[in-house]
């Protein structure tokens, strides 16, 4: 058999009940998350450092792509490099998605009415670009101690952190909704 043969073997674009699967479990997983998120209690005290952290991130982000996007080369090769002259636009979704995630990189492609290719090819860049940078970024971090609330100085060893996490796997403190959020993220990940 070839390797044509073998590229056909599903439909393209899935089953219309897998992409309604997928469309319904993707448009109420977030709210559900948030919905059982409040602002008042305990969120904004957890994140602590990390919201800092996030918008400076976020800032630096946006930046990147401004300063890309004033270089005159950079627009014109985006235009003649991703199929059908989407370029632009799965840059612009991919910025999205390095801010707030895949969720915001798939609402700006359909806004913007990205065509399914050019969706696939900013997909396959973003994750090439991944196993770079997640296995540097892990190298990097691996020489510093993990940080935990509560300890004297804020850092111990990972073993410990090890261990206090596998004392406190078996808690799960999970909502009804945030169980029901991750049913229906379970279920479009199974369908795809």
């Amino acid at each position: 058999s070839s390797a044509k043969e073998w590229m056909t073997v599903l439909p393209p674009g899935g089953s219309p009940s897998s992409s309604f699967l997928q469309n319904v479990s993707l448009t109420l997983a977030t709210p559900l998350l948030l919905l059982g998120t409040s602002l008042r209690g305990n969120a904004l005290r957890q994140c602590g450092s990390l919201l800092g952290s996030f918008f400076i991130a976020s800032f630096g982000t946006l930046a990147g792509a401004m300063i890309a996007f004033s270089i005159a080369t950079i627009p014109r090769a985006l235009l003649v490099s991703v199929p059908n002259q989407d370029g632009l636009k799965i840059a612009a979704a991919l910025l999205a998605k390095n801010i707030g995630g895949g969720i915001n990189y798939m609402a700006v492609c359909s806004c913007l009415n990205a065509s399914p290719e050019s969706i696939a090819a900013g997909l396959c860049v973003d994750n090439v670009m991944a196993l770079v940078y997640f296995p540097l970024v892990s190298v990097l971090a691996s020489k510093y101690k993990d940080v935990v609330d509560g300890d004297n100085d804020g850092l111990i060893e990972k073993e410990e952190n090890n261990e206090w996490n596998d004392k406190n796997e078996s808690k799960s403190n999970l909502s009804p909704v945030e169980s029901l959020s991750h049913a229906f993220t379970l279920a479009a990940v199974l369908t795809a």
